[in-house]
């Protein structure tokens, strides 16, 4: 519980992902058994030791740019190739979406459409 008084849950294996905030225990309960049924489908691809280096390869940028930015006084120009940099890999995971097959439809996803 959070100070909102929200279940706040976090995944932490097989690589580290916050998932958001829930009013209730039910949600929490419906939201793990999603992410168990979806991991049991992932677990099939033969992609998916591939897919959990990517996912904590990302882990590690993220933390990796938390401190550049926090311990340094960056130059203009470097967050803007960074931001670019950023937004392309973004862009080629909706190309990649666009030609892959939907294999879970137990929820929509959160953050591609």
């Amino acid at each position: 519980m959070n100070k909102r008084n929200k279940y706040f849950l976090e995944r932490i294996k097989p690589y580290p992902l916050w998932l958001r905030e829930f009013d209730n225990e039910e949600d929490v309960i419906d939201i793990i058994n999603i992410d168990l049924d979806q991991f049991r489908n992932a677990i099939k691809s033969h992609n998916i030791d591939r897919f959990i280096k990517i996912a904590r390869k990302l882990d590690q940028v993220f933390h990796k740019y938390e401190d550049l930015f926090l311990y340094y006084n960056l130059p203009e120009e470097e967050v803007d190739r960074l931001y670019k940099e950023i937004t392309d890999m973004e862009e080629d995971i909706d190309i990649i979406k666009d030609k892959s097959e939907r294999i879970c439809f137990e929820k929509d996803p959160e953050y591609l459409k």
